[in-house]
């Protein structure tokens, strides 16, 4: 072994990738920027954090099921407006009145939970950033973590998943290293 040469796999690395680095895997890039929960779920899952991938996963769920909500509720507001066009009377027309007030209601009430489940799919970007940097011992802060993910949440999934992937092909460290 030559001399200088530690094994110590409790020295500090920095990133092997860049922040911005992300053109390096242009299909990664284009796949975060088109559909970020896909890469979110393989870095967790190739890190070993079954857990974030889950939730992930969970937080997909839910706003597809609010979308569906949302078009679901959209095309019965569209009918009653055809129905008040097709028969403009008053009773129709007090109808629509009253759609619009159950209307902003229920967008309101959409709108909430979409912001709630952006703000909780941030957190569990910033943690799985957290885990990943102690997984493979990199330096940082969680406070670091919180600006990254919230300046460019894109660049630091692909930084992650470059990092993770780049680490299991190169067999330094196991693939399923943290600890439960």
């Amino acid at each position: 072994m030559a001399e200088g040469v530690s094994l110590d796999m409790t020295e500090m690395r920095d990133w092997s990738f860049g922040l911005f680095e992300c053109y390096k895997d242009i299909p990664i890039c284009l796949l975060t920027l088109v559909c970020p929960w896909v890469t979110q779920v393989m870095t967790a899952h190739t890190a070993g954090l079954l857990g974030i991938a889950r939730a992930f996963l969970a937080i997909v769920s839910a706003c597809l099921f609010i979308l569906f909500l949302n078009v679901m509720f959209q095309w019965t507001l569209v009918l009653s407006f055809i129905q008040v066009v097709e028969k403009p009377d008053m009773q129709s027309v007090n109808e629509l009145n009253h759609h619009g007030h159950e209307v902003l209601v229920f967008f309101t009430v959409l709108v909430l939970m979409l912001v709630s489940l952006a703000v909780i799919h941030l957190v569990l970007i910033v943690f799985m950033r957290s885990q990943v940097r102690e997984l493979y011992n990199i330096p940082g802060s969680l406070a670091e973590d919180c600006c990254v993910v919230t300046c460019c949440k894109d660049c630091a999934t692909c930084q992650m998943y470059q990092e993770v992937r780049q680490r299991a092909l190169d067999g330094s460290e196991s693939q399923y290293m943290l600890r439960e």
